[in-house]
């Protein structure tokens, strides 16, 4: 059985490239890791301002919102219903005023009559007197409960108005409280975003040996040449003699038909 030998060589004209293309590849291969810029930006100094100023606001509150508090809170409680300092000043100028009228036109206009009636101390003139004073006492206390009584009222109507405000002030902490989870939410995704990058960096240093072996072995699998062998059945010489006589033959007995063919007409 012959043996066929197949050689697969490149051009010569070709070696010096694929030299230098096998160096270049090694090259690559050999090529230290080399960390990148990354993608990731993180919050700028206004942010960290804005953050630390809406948490602060979220905990602390505002120093108007927590006077807003203890105001409504005091409405709420009665603390102004009879606490009023400027109740008792009112009265006693309303009074006074009721008083001074007295002094400065009754009660002249009394005297006078008791003198004009010719007896001084004159029981009617003195019971119609004695019955104006009663009058200035109760107008003045009058004066001093329709004040109290007004002033109570209004109270009341404010300790209204300030339960109707409560849900809205007690609101308010829920607002402050949301905005301090998205302070926690927009730190934590930087940090998120911080560690994808950290993880990515971790990937492509473990991955990278693995990749750059793999560039190598593209290199390598290239077709730079080789050769190979093989073995396929013959022919014998026997085998060969007889063929051709056989073929001899056959050629024969087709000249022979030929030649004694009929004539053609």
């Amino acid at each position: 059985m012959p043996t066929y030998s197949t050689t697969n060589a490149p051009l010569p004209w070709m070696e010096p490239y694929l030299q230098d293309y096998m160096s270049r590849a090694q090259d690559q291969a050999n090529t230290p890791y080399e960390q990148g810029p990354g993608t990731y930006t993180g919050p700028n100094d206004l942010m960290r301002s804005g953050w630390q100023a809406t948490a602060n606001r979220a905990v602390m509150g505002s120093q108007e919102m927590s006077a807003g508090r203890n105001q409504l809170t005091n409405t709420i409680n009665g603390g102004y219903l009879n606490d009023n300092p400027y109740l008792q000043t009112n009265i006693d100028n309303a009074q006074g005023d009721l008083a001074r009228n007295f002094n400065l036109v009754n009660k002249p206009a009394w005297d006078k009559a008791m003198q004009s009636s010719g007896s001084f101390g004159n029981t009617g003139v003195a019971e119609m007197a004695g019955n104006d004073r009663n009058n200035l006492m109760q107008n003045m206390g009058r004066i001093g409960s329709d004040m109290r009584g007004a002033n109570y009222n209004n109270e009341r109507g404010r300790q209204m108005t300030a339960m109707s405000m409560a849900p809205q002030y007690a609101n308010q902490d829920y607002t402050d409280l949301n905005n301090l989870m998205n302070v926690g939410k927009d730190q934590q995704g930087f940090q998120q975003g911080y560690q994808n990058q950290q993880n990515q960096f971790f990937n492509d240093r473990r991955n990278y040996g693995q990749q750059q072996l793999d560039n190598y072995g593209r290199a390598l699998g290239t077709n730079v040449g080789g050769s190979s062998t093989q073995q396929a059945p013959g022919t014998s010489t026997a085998s060969g003699v007889v063929g051709g006589a056989a073929a001899g033959m056959a050629l024969y007995d087709e000249f022979m038909k030929w030649m004694n063919r009929p004539p053609q007409g």
